[in-house]
């Protein structure tokens, strides 16, 4: 139901209500790793990257290492300041097992830490072009 609530407010672009409730669930339910995932997204699309890294710190090591979770991590981690962090993971080698071609979050991430100077890995690189 919380998460249901949540993705209408999410669709009516209220992120922060949406945020706050997905944790509630999330409360409720920690072991579900696709509402962490969820969680984790729709508090970043609400502004609260720290929030999002308070939850990584705190889950299992199982979930910490799947790589759904470590890219949105380091998508935090560069939204909250914390450089070292995102290049740790980047470093440490990002794999996204759920990833879509053409999904282009592994391309984002690393020309928002890198620079777009910098040339994409072939490991990130999803993009369809």
């Amino acid at each position: 139901m919380l998460r249901a609530v949540a993705e209408a407010h999410r669709i009516d672009g209220d992120d922060a209500t949406a945020a706050a409730l997905l944790l509630e669930a999330h409360a409720l339910a920690p072991a579900v790793r696709p509402l962490t995932v969820e969680t984790l997204a729709a508090l970043l699309a609400a502004g609260c990257p720290a929030d999002a890294l308070t939850l990584i710190d705190r889950l299992p090591p199982g979930d910490r290492a799947h790589g759904r979770i470590r890219l949105l991590e380091a998508r935090a981690a560069l939204a909250a300041g914390e450089r070292d962090r995102t290049g740790r993971i980047l470093r440490d080698g990002l794999v996204v097992p759920d990833l879509r071609e053409g999904e282009d979050a592994l391309d984002e991430l690393w020309f928002a830490y890198h620079g777009e100077e910098c040339d994409l890995p072939a490991d990130y690189d999803f993009r369809m072009s």
